[in-house]
């Protein structure tokens, strides 16, 4: 919504300087060669030295990337942070492939991004203060400008003590590490691996020197329009332009940046019409020459993202030039031409549905690049648009040519857009939509009608009110209708507010992706069940057709994959249960992955075992170890020996004072399902603990009623602990999921409870018994980022600790030991994939 508003704004104060803003083609035809090579040059020597900032940023980290490499990363990345939701920080974990194909590690990788990022904040930094500074010096002149800049100034000295602080490891970086330990651990092990102080310096000098070059790009537009013009109105420009670009949350600043640059620059004297022809000449410069080179560098590498990036890069560019085209003025010999033809209205409407279906076009550039069908439907209509209004208002031929092209694009690439929209929330935007335009237009036909004429100098008529309305509504052109008083000008913006919402609201939900959220039916529960008796080789099993789980069944209905959704992930536990087969396997992964891509999620797979890590691979998943799984072989435990005298001596002490053991078999009577949940109460305490559910249960009586329960029974035979054997598939292996005492009880409780389930599996002439996962052990020699984290955060961070006691605790029964992992898309998923494993994990019903 702020970028909607940022764009709306700059919309807005173009519309309102229109009639000043007439001469700037004028402007612009004026500008010398020799200014236009020198901006390009600039741009060159800026794009050369982003480049070599990325080369330095990679030696610090001890990997050295080579030029060519360090450009291409750049130009892709700064292209597609256009499209992306904070897009100069997201967009640095895309297409790492580029560095990492030159064997250089996924974590050093996303070490160098970062420096690359911190850099660039701290120059601006760097450049910022000295400009305030030099403003309240010398800038007399401008004082009114100054105040409203000083505001800022506290802010700038707050961010740079903090990153001082930060990099000194001062109280800053204190308090974030206490708050953040994870995050820490891995960056004080790379940084202590060897991160060089002097290419980390000469990598913030050529960030400071590219800030050098962005004055110089914004100097030159401005001598180009009026030479011998200020110098410090081009530091202070460029400066409030990057600080806009770093804050912007969409589309890099458009429209916000434009505005606020024209502003300064009015401040200096300059006039509308030539401030803005200087924007338009930086942007140019600073933007869409950046743009450009983006665009060829994927055309360059062939790469297949190009079929979706390229049409929305050129739909937001077709956006904006139909803001620009239907903001200036027409030329006059196709005007009178034109008006033999058609009448002055039909020319008006032209240009208004024209400026309209721009700003729909910057809107439904970003979901193209989702994949969105919904977006590519709305994209070729509005192109189409584009086309016949770019004709009807001037014969505007190149831009209608160039929407010509564009259309021809999006029909070539049809195939790559194929998510689904979710149809509740179009239907609550169209229906939200026509009633916000019913209300606005019965409250501005009935206001106009009935209002006092002092507000505008009109008597309206019925018509007429009908005719301003629908213009305020929908931000059309409108010379006639010019306000009297306050209340006058606070009566159009409301009509136009309530348009602007209504629009922007529309928007969002057609291009809002479906998510699918049915809960699963008992039908399809029973034929996952059947399913599993047949094909099951995991213990794990049980719980994919636990009643929290959403169930996809391939086409013939012999397989089936378990899964949640959160956050826009589809999160599968484990594998799918089908015919223990690749082709299978594959053909269920295959239609899956195809079910999430036409419903805009995301897939993810949790408790992978490492023999299925190549089937994955092959759908281009990445991986690190999450911890491993324990299972002891019955015929080969023994109680024998020294190192366990410890299991030993905790059953012989219980038994010495009292305390048995007892095996309830299903079902289970009210009176014994009591005593457990009084014992889990204990164990979970006043909220100190809570239900994890997702790949284990939780306590339900009517689950757990038809589960073998073995108990500890006090000495006053009162039930002291408990532990539930789920029903597993497979006749050869047993496993336990709840395992609770209450929190006063002696110890050795646990173990006595876990010798006697062996017991138990040796009685039933059970083979394994599976004792679950022990989270993030089994990491030896971290492969990524993610397992460098893990293992550090493992071994040294005291809120972790209780994962390897856990460990230690199940090593005492000697099991085998196999690691289990993550799979997922990108390393962009892992902004958002911790939020969506807290939730699938969550009871919601607790």
């Amino acid at each position: 919504m702020l970028a909607i508003c940022c764009i709306f704004a700059g919309f807005y104060f173009f519309r309102q300087e229109r009639h000043e803003l007439s001469t700037i083609s004028d402007t612009l035809q004026q500008i010398s060669w020799p200014a236009l090579i020198a901006g390009l040059a600039s741009t060159v020597l800026y794009i050369g030295l982003m480049a070599l900032t990325y080369v330095f940023s990679f030696k610090a980290v001890g990997a050295n990337v080579s030029f060519a490499s360090s450009l291409e990363l750049f130009l892709k990345r700064n292209f597609i942070g256009v499209f992306l939701p904070m897009g100069g920080i997201t967009s640095q974990t895309f297409f790492s492939g580029i560095i990492e194909r030159k064997g250089i590690p996924t974590y050093r990788v996303n070490f160098a991004s970062a420096i690359f990022l911190i850099v660039g904040i701290l120059s601006v930094f760097i450049v910022g203060i000295p400009v305030l500074a030099w403003l309240g010096f010398t800038a007399t002149a401008h004082s009114a400008l100054f105040i409203k800049l000083l505001y800022s100034f506290p802010v700038l000295i707050l961010i740079t003590w903090g990153t001082v602080s930060f990099l000194r490891k001062k109280w800053l970086y204190q308090r974030c590490k206490k708050w953040f330990p994870a995050a820490f651990v891995a960056i004080d092990e790379m940084m202590a691996e060897g991160l060089s102080k002097k290419y980390l310096w000469i990598a913030l000098l050529m960030a400071v020197l590219i800030e050098v070059i962005g004055i110089t790009q914004l100097y030159i537009a401005i001598t180009a329009v009026e030479p011998g013009a200020s110098l410090l109105a081009a530091v202070l420009g460029y400066t409030v332009a990057v600080i806009l670009l770093i804050a912007s949350p969409l589309l890099k600043g458009i429209g916000a940046i434009e505005l606020a640059v024209t502003f300064i620059l009015t401040e200096y004297g300059f006039g509308t019409a030539s401030a803005a022809a200087i924007v338009i000449l930086f942007r140019f410069y600073n933007f869409w020459l950046m743009m450009l080179a983006g665009i060829v560098s994927f055309v360059w590498s062939r790469q297949n993202v190009l079929l979706r990036v390229f049409p929305a890069g050129m739909i937001f560019i077709l956006g904006i030039v139909n803001l620009v085209s239907a903001l200036s003025p027409a030329i006059k010999w196709r005007m009178i031409a034109l008006k033999s033809y058609l009448p002055l209205t039909t020319i008006h409407a032209s240009n208004d549905l024209t400026l309209f279906a721009g700003v729909v076009l910057l809107f439904t550039a970003t979901y193209l690049v989702k994949g969105s069908k919904t977006a590519w439907y709305v994209a070729v209509i509005t192109t189409m648009v584009s086309l016949v209004g770019h004709l009807f208002k001037d014969i505007d031929y190149e831009e209608a040519i160039y929407a010509t092209i564009v259309l021809i694009a999006l029909l070539i690439t049809r195939s790559q857009y194929k998510i689904k929209n979710d149809p509740g929330r179009r239907t609550m935007g169209i229906r939200t939509s026509i009633g916000v335009f019913v209300v606005a237009l019965v409250m501005g036909v009935l206001g106009f009608y009935f209002l006092d004429k002092k507000h505008f100098g009109i008597d309206f008529n019925f018509m007429q009110s009908v005719q301003f309305t629908l213009q305020q509504f929908f931000l059309l052109s409108n010379d006639t209708l010019v306000p009297l008083t306050k209340f006058g000008e606070g009566y159009l913006r409301l009509i136009s507010f309530m348009g602007i919402g209504a629009f922007s609201f529309l928007l969002y939900t057609l291009g809002r992706p479906y998510i699918f959220d049915e809960d699963t039916d008992q039908s399809d529960l029973s034929a996952a069940r059947e399913i599993a008796q047949q094909y099951s080789v995991s213990s794990l099993d049980y719980f994919k057709i636990y009643p929290d789980k959403l169930i996809f069944f391939n086409e013939k209905r012999t397989g089936f994959i378990s899964y949640k959704i959160a956050n826009g992930f589809a999160v599968v536990l484990g594998m799918p249960v089908c015919e223990n087969t690749a082709a299978a396997k594959k053909e269920i992964l295959t239609a899956f992955e195809q079910f999430c891509k036409e419903c805009g999620l995301h897939s993810a797979y949790y408790r992978v075992r490492e023999a299925d890590i190549i089937q994955l691979q092959s759908f281009k998943k990445k991986f690190f170890v999450i911890g491993q799984e324990a299972t002891i072989v019955i015929d080969n435990f023994s109680l024998e020996g020294k190192k366990k005298q410890n299991l030993r001596t905790a059953r012989n002490t219980l038994t010495k004072k009292g305390y048995t053991m007892q095996t309830f078999e299903p079902p289970l009577s009210n009176d014994t399902l009591q005593q457990m949940e009084a014992v889990s109460k204990d164990w979970l305490g006043e909220g100190e603990k809570r239900e994890l559910v997702f790949s284990q249960g939780m306590f339900d009586k009517d689950i757990m009623r038809n589960h073998t329960v073995i108990a500890l029974m006090s000495p006053a035979g009162v039930m002291a602990a408990f532990v539930e054997l789920v029903p597993v598939f497979r006749n050869s292996e047993v496993r336990y999921d709840l395992l609770r005492k209450r929190n006063n009880e002696q110890n050795g409780t646990t173990e006595w409870l876990l010798l006697a389930v062996i017991d138990y599996c040796k009685s039933k002439q059970i083979a394994e018994l599976n004792m679950g996962m022990a989270p993030m052990a089994g990491i030896e020699e971290p492969k990524s980022m993610q397992e460098r984290s893990i293992k550090l955060a493992y071994e040294k961070i005291k809120r972790f600790r209780h994962y390897k006691g856990l460990r230690n605790f199940k090593e005492r029964f000697d099991p085998s030991w196999e690691n289990v992992y993550f799979a997922y898309e990108s390393s962009y998923d892992l902004f958002f994939l911790p939020s969506a494993l807290n939730q699938v994990m969550r009871d919601d019903e607790s």
